[in-house]
């Protein structure tokens, strides 16, 4: 009878303890499923929130107060009064100059278009970092990010931050606080601009890479085209991007409608040259260039005073012998661009270049090697066939 009543105490001590176990086992899972879910993303959320903080601040801090030299005071003025700015007339720059111009209420004129530039360059470089954070997130904790969903935003300490947000959050305050970035983030040019553009068109890639989905692809041949309604020069990075989605994309764009949407988001894109004659009839001061006539309308568009291919008039810009002075000039002006040795940046940059080109020749060639082995082995089963006939 003892022996029964000890069995049974221990046996329910033993069915406590288990229970127990299983509830602290519990608890442990659903904390660890909070704090995946909290740091799943490395804390790429809260380290873009300090990235956009940050920019915004310093960039405010050292815009400058007035009219800054160069192409700027012209540019004030276009987009204060709906003028019309040097070609090729910058009408999405001049539009939104002047929105910032009205929705202001304080400040002066030039204040208020110098902000504009503060505010696309803080958002570029919010943009670059989300492009880096994929890439590094991709390359280096691809599992992590494959097993684990996240739709809210949660605030992560700095020290719980992983390898890939630290990379980016380096890659793009390194471009935020670079001399010539950040000359033209807090005065009123183009350059601002076209940062911005280049930079979305980077984060509309890396979410057709995500995603796959062609609306992407629209989206992004919008983004082009309005682009180029600010720089021509987008098209030398744009096009390569444009090419590259067509490959990976061809079972979903390379149809009749798929096509004729994308070149109707492009000329949509385009359509703030519309401005340009409407701009044209406005005797504000500062109005360059006659566009009553169709000619007009393209010398201004097409830069034919400056010359349509050149970056700037003069004999220097239509000779092709200045090509190496012109090299050693932009790479003396890169090293100047870096970190007290600028140099470094230059070798970390052609190496990266070098290592995806030896990266890209191998998959080449492995893509080659396969199709190489399936049209033999397709040959050896047609010999195969013509022997069993036979």
């Amino acid at each position: 009878m003892v022996k029964t009543v000890r069995f049974v105490l221990e046996d329910a001590k033993q069915r406590k303890g288990e229970e127990e176990d299983s509830r602290v086992d519990h608890r442990t899972a659903d904390w660890r499923e909070q704090q995946d879910d909290e740091e799943g993303d490395g804390g790429a959320g809260t380290a873009g929130l300090c990235v956009l903080v940050l920019c915004m601040l310093v960039y405010t801090s050292s815009m400058f107060p007035s009219v800054p030299g160069g192409d700027s005071g012209e540019l004030i003025v276009a987009g204060c009064t709906l003028g019309l700015p040097h070609p090729p007339g910058y009408p999405t720059m001049a539009m939104l100059s002047f929105l910032f111009f009205l929705l202001l209420p304080f400040a002066s004129p030039a204040w208020r278009v110098n902000f504009l530039a503060v505010c696309l360059s803080t958002a570029s470089v919010w943009l670059h970092f989300r492009v880096l954070n994929y890439w590094m997130r991709t390359r280096w904790v691809r599992e992590q990010q494959q097993q684990q969903q996240h739709t809210r935003f949660v605030l992560v300490p700095p020290w719980r931050w992983d390898v890939a947000v630290w990379s980016s959050l380096l890659g793009s305050l390194s471009l935020a606080f670079s001399p010539l970035f950040w000359m033209y983030a807090i005065q009123a040019e183009v350059f601002a601009l076209n940062n911005f553009f280049v930079a979305l068109v980077m984060y509309l890639l890396v979410l057709y890479l995500q995603q796959k989905d062609r609306r992407i692809a629209f989206i992004g041949s919008f983004v082009i085209g309005l682009g180029l309604t600010n720089q021509h020069t987008l098209v030398l990075f744009a096009a390569p991007i444009a090419l590259l989605v067509l490959i990976l994309g061809r079972r979903d764009l390379f149809n009749a409608s798929s096509l004729l949407l994308l070149v109707l988001a492009l000329f949509l894109g385009l359509s703030p040259y519309l401005y340009l004659p409407m701009a044209g009839r406005n005797a504000a001061l500062g109005g360059w260039g006659e566009l009553d006539t169709w000619d007009g309308f393209l010398t201004h568009l097409l830069r034919k005073e400056y010359g349509t291919l050149k970056l700037y008039p003069g004999e220097d810009g239509a000779k092709g012998g200045q090509l190496l002075m012109g090299l050693k000039h932009y790479l003396l002006n890169l090293k100047s661009q870096g970190s007290a040795d600028g140099w470094a940046g230059i070798i970390l940059m052609a190496a990266g270049f070098i290592r995806s080109l030896v990266t890209s020749l191998g998959m080449l060639r492995r893509q080659t090697e396969t199709l190489d082995d399936s049209r033999e082995a397709k040959k050896d089963g047609e010999d195969d066939d013509g022997q069993g006939r036979e």
